[in-house]
């Protein structure tokens, strides 16, 4: 290259900055380097320092695996190579071999980004195209030479040779952009127009061979030219051939969409499985056909759709189409882990043999409500990744405002997620048709009337509100919440787990409740109802899943009104602290260490009657009495006058509380015998037993904290576990429902179970009755993969296995498989670790079909009928229905605790 000469400023980027307040950090970074670097190679070596020096990436604030600097390098590199953003000269000479080995040695920090997965392989990959080439052509030190032989040499118009050689040949050579590929375009429109004349034929076939050149260092190459190139070159294994020509045969022979989508696919799996055997250029041209593959696959998933939404398919057609699609997605790294999981359940149902029955329609639909709430949350991702920069970005760098509005737009209608979910809407309306399933899930049916309000959460629901009685129309909920007093129904746009806390309380509290399937129910529902906002409605939920929001009937406000304040008193026994010592499990009862430390040493009895049916984990139990014996002067004042505080100041000063009860003196004794009882039995799960919960007119479940995959070697985490447990007694939700329910604070006390942890293959929670639809010969069963705080609380989206068990046949009946996305697991240090007892558990995505439960009918049959059949025994035992917690691990089935079941 040559010396560089003097940079101009670029006035309006400049300009753009001043006082601009919706750019900040790396984008501010970002603008202020392009406004001084003009030219195309200069801005992709600032971009390829950005990846592969530290210093410059610290400098300019920016992190190479942050989504949103991703997208900013995305927004702005598409927009220089649309034209959007033009280049321009800096007064320096440098060849396009300079432009290419920068692609290179940024292609290689890229590679590394991709390999770490998740939204940055996505936005990685969006990059690649956007680069030139670094074919060994490109890299030598005098590259596209044949346009200076064509200038030369050309008899043709004086206009046109100095178009030629002044704005193509020097220019390219000088400070090559993709402008220059624009250039050439027009002039090959110029010569290869109908009825041009006086163009020799040897000039336009030069031309046309240096066209194709500078498209293919442009990275401009069409999908045919690069499969038929990486065919020639055996790239990236010998015989892949056979997999280009089979998919070019069905792509030139106008096969089915969906034969050539099965052929797509076998391309991208055999690309992408060599892929790890290349490198350098061969790995670029691999890398963009697999791209360029993933965009001619949008236009046969349209098509594929149509054929679907044509009402002619049939559930093996559906399955199989859905099978390619969702490969599709996960082959393009769109949430990898996740949408690799779906694709591999589509499949295993694809194997099926025909005519599916029910229980694989039920998979099916599953795996479809899985799908769904995938593509919803990747385009929503899209579109905040996207409409968040484009905009600010775009106005910087005056992009006209049209292409700033379709950006975010195009990026998701143009992506095959769009094309996955119109196949995946049309195949789960067929699929709940055919089940005959309504479009709401009654958690309990009902009728009530009360103020319409729309919330996002319940901690949102206005205080006037309460006051009169309100419908609550309900956006998201955690499932661990309480029903606020005054709440009269709620109508949710999401599925719950019918188990998790915050279906057991409006059981209890006797609010309708209802889910929507999918959101549009929701707001379609709402829509409806926009009229009666902030008036008194009617909320009529009944048991068939037909819901109606109506104008209510005279008088229903003051009886709305009378009802919001009813509350029903609990009344606690009261406490025995005489306890002062670790108990035995035997040892325990209701009135030293809480029901649920006492329900455990009776579920050790029932077990070693139950002739195998069950096993129970080794625990013991720390009482009220060293709760008490711990309490402080600070902490027995501030509890006073709790209840005489709002709702604010109540919250405020429950967080006051929890910090006292942290620096509860703990004899550190106690947290060393329960290090010796339980050595050598690896991490222990400590629970809560408080006596104001496993109660029977209050479950408390979800209130209070349980603590994950504590070492039983560690005295020091057990004690910080027994600590937070404690603390948990005064968390926003539990001081709440004592509140609600009346329970005086000062008579409320923490016991903590420990247990062994158990490691669940499947956790589970059952009731001995059905509290769905009352059916009291019928156990209701609901189960998930991996531990069980995703049932009781809800952390994760989705539901659950939900099965039903007939006490008089003894036979189970599945009501609907399981969609959740992740299930919770131990981490491989968890606790021990950091130190942190809160980071005992992690997310991992759960794929159903490699999970036995779901693929394998006879073993689900006979694993459920021993779940109810334990259910049925500990009913019996304990003498009143039971609300019951177990896993299974290893094929073994343990029950964790047991409570009475609250109707």
């Amino acid at each position: 290259g040559g010396k560089a000469g003097r940079k101009e400023p670029s006035a309006a980027v400049l300009e753009a900055l001043k006082g601009n307040k919706e750019l900040s950090g790396f984008d501010r970074c970002l603008l202020s380097q392009i406004a001084t670097a003009t030219s195309w190679r200069t801005r992709l070596g600032y971009i390829r320092s950005l990846f592969t020096d530290e210093e410059a990436a610290k400098a300019s604030e920016f992190d190479p695996r942050n989504v949103d600097n991703l997208a900013s390098v995305v927004v702005f590199l598409t927009f220089i190579k649309s034209g959007q953003v033009p280049c321009a000269e800096d007064g320096s000479h440098y060849r396009p071999n300079h432009h290419a080995n920068e692609a290179k040695q940024l292609e290689g920090a890229l590679a590394v980004v991709e390999k770490e997965g998740g939204r940055a392989a996505f936005l990685v990959r969006k990059i690649y195209p956007l680069l030139p080439s670094y074919r060994s052509e490109f890299t030598q030190s005098v590259p596209l030479t044949r346009i200076r032989d064509i200038t030369h040499g050309a008899k043709v118009p004086k206009d046109l040779k100095y178009d030629l050689k002044h704005n193509l040949q020097n220019k390219l050579h000088r400070s090559a952009g993709p402008e220059d590929l624009i250039t050439c375009k027009r002039i090959m429109d110029r010569i290869t127009a109908p009825g041009a004349q006086g163009y020799p034929h040897d000039f336009v076939e030069q031309m046309k061979i240096f066209y194709r050149e500078l498209k293919e260092f442009f990275n401009a190459t069409g999908l045919d030219d690069l499969l038929v190139e990486i065919k020639k070159k055996g790239e990236p294994a010998k015989d892949v051939w056979v997999c280009v020509d089979k998919f070019l045969e069905t792509k030139h022979g106008q096969k089915p969409c969906f034969d050539q989508m099965a052929a797509l696919i076998d391309l991208r799996l055999f690309l992408n499985k060599n892929m790890h055997a290349i490198d350098g250029e061969a790995l670029q041209r691999v890398r963009l056909a697999d791209v360029e593959l993933d965009k001619y696959s949008f236009v046969l998933l349209a098509d594929l759709s149509k054929n679907i939404e044509s009402g002619n398919a049939d559930w093996p057609f559906l399955s199989k189409s859905l099978a390619l699609a969702s490969r599709d997605v996960a082959l393009s790294k769109i949430v990898e882990d996740e949408s690799e999981c779906i694709a591999n359940e589509f499949e295993s149902l694809s194997a099926l043999p025909a005519p599916f029955t029910s229980e694989p329609r039920l998979r099916f639909k599953a795996n479809l409500d899985r799908a769904m709430r995938f593509a919803a949350d990747f385009s929503e991702e899209v579109s905040a990744i996207f409409y968040d920069k484009v905009g600010p970005l775009g106005r910087a760098l005056n992009v006209d405002n049209h292409s700033i509005e379709v950006f975010a737009e195009a990026e998701i209608r143009s992506n095959i997620v769009f094309q996955f979910s119109r196949a995946a809407t049309w195949a789960l309306k067929k699929t709940r048709a055919d089940l005959n399933m309504p479009p709401w899930d009654p958690l309990l049916p009902g009728k009530a009337s009360g103020v319409l309000v729309a919330v996002d959460s319940l901690g949102d629901v206005p205080e006037d509100a309460l006051r009169s009685g309100c419908i609550v129309a309900l956006l998201h909920a955690e499932g661990d919440e309480e029903v606020p007093t005054g709440v009269r129904g709620v109508v949710l746009a999401h599925d719950l787990p019918h188990l998790s806390h915050l279906g057991v309380r409006a059981r209890q509290v006797k609010v309708p409740f209802v889910c929507a399937d999918e959101r549009a129910t929701f707001d379609a529902l709402v829509g409806k109802a926009a009229a009666l906002k902030g008036k008194m409605c009617t909320l009529d939920v009944a048991e068939n899943g037909a819901v109606g929001i109506t104008a209510a009937e005279a008088g229903a406000a003051e009886g709305a009104a009378k009802a919001a304040d009813v509350v029903a008193q609990v009344t606690l026994p009261k406490a025995d602290l005489s306890a002062c010592k670790l108990l035995d499990l035997v040892d325990t009862a209701k009135l030293n260490s809480g029901a649920k430390a006492a329900a455990a040493g009776e579920l050790d009895r029932i077990a070693a009657k139950s002739g195998g049916l069950f096993k129970t984990p080794t625990g013991a139990a720390i009482p009220f009495g060293l709760f008490a014996k711990a309490e402080t002067a600070a902490y027995t004042s501030a509890i006073d006058g709790f209840d005489s505080l709002n709702g604010k100041e109540q919250e405020a000063k429950a967080e006051e509380i929890r910090a006292l009860v942290a620096k509860f003196p703990l004899d550190g004794a106690i947290a060393e015998e329960i290090s010796q009882k339980f050595s050598g039995q690896g991490e222990l799960m400590v629970r809560s037993s408080a006596n104001c919960e496993d109660l029977e007119n209050m479950s408390g479940a979800g209130l209070y904290d349980s603590i994950a995959n504590v070492p039983a070697s560690s005295s020091a985490l057990i004690s910080k576990a027994v600590l937070k447990v404690w603390e948990s007694l005064w968390t926003k939700r539990a001081s709440l429902s004592r509140s609600q329910a009346k329970v005086p604070h000062k008579d409320a006390y923490m016991a903590v179970l420990v247990q062994k942890m158990l490691t669940a293959d499947v956790s589970f929670i059952m009731f001995t009755q059905n509290p769905v639809n009352g059916n009291k010969g019928e156990v209701f069963i609901e189960l998930a993969f991996g531990m069980g705080e995703v049932l009781a609380s809800a952390v994760a989206r989705g539901s659950p296995f939900r099965v039903g068990f007939e006490k008089s046949s003894q036979k189970p009946r599945i009501i609907a498989f399981p969609n959740y996305s992740v299930k919770l697991v131990p981490k491989k240090d968890g606790v021990a670790a950091d130190g942190d007892v809160d980071a005992g558990l992690e997310t991992k995505v759960v794929d159903y079909s490699k999970e036995r439960l779901v693929s394998d009918g006879e073993f689900r049959e006979t694993l459920l009928k021993r779940l109810g059949q334990a259910g049925e025994f500990i009913e019996q035992e304990m003498g009143c229905p039971q609300d019951i917690e177990g896993v299974v691990v290893g094929g073994e089935l343990y029950i964790v605790q047991s409570r009475p079941m609250v109707l």
